[in-house]
């Protein structure tokens, strides 16, 4: 493998779990065992947004059929607002697995992901496939 992992870890692979994890169904998912968190609240919040991560951590890299597939790690505070109401702040931890194509199907000589911001980043979506996220240490701190 030619590719810089990490560079592609710190920029592409970075704001795609982001954006995989501010996601509401991903939200109700990861608090779904937080048992002092009011259904009520829940149900209100429409928008979720990562405010601070603190890395994002490469566990393993491994070459597959399928492409590559990347193990990481990535601690993160999630602010779930309704509207314009902030309800809930979230810390937690996602650990799981993206596969993204080897360089036999996609041509990464010719993209530079690091001059790219979020927006940009995610046009290339379609390339990183998310897989077998848990969330861990979620704690989760009513802000209304």
């Amino acid at each position: 493998m030619n590719m810089n992992i990490d560079e592609i870890a710190e920029t592409l692979l970075w704001d795609n779990v982001s954006s995989y994890v501010e996601n509401i169904d991903e939200f109700k998912r990861m608090i779904k065992k937080i048992s002092s968190v009011k259904e009520e609240i829940i149900q209100k919040i429409n928008c979720c947004e990562i405010l601070d991560t603190e890395e994002f951590c490469i566990l393993t890299v491994n070459k597959t059929d399928d492409g590559i597939q990347i193990e990481f790690e990535m601690p993160f505070i999630l602010y779930c607002w309704e509207d314009k109401q902030h309800l809930l702040r979230v810390t937690a931890g996602a650990k799981g697995k993206c596969t993204i194509p080897d360089e036999t199907k996609f041509d990464y000589k010719n993209v530079d992901f690091s001059k790219m911001n979020k927006k940009e980043l995610l046009t290339y979506r379609n390339i990183v496939k998310i897989h077998d996220v848990v969330y861990q240490d979620v704690e989760v701190e009513e802000c209304i």
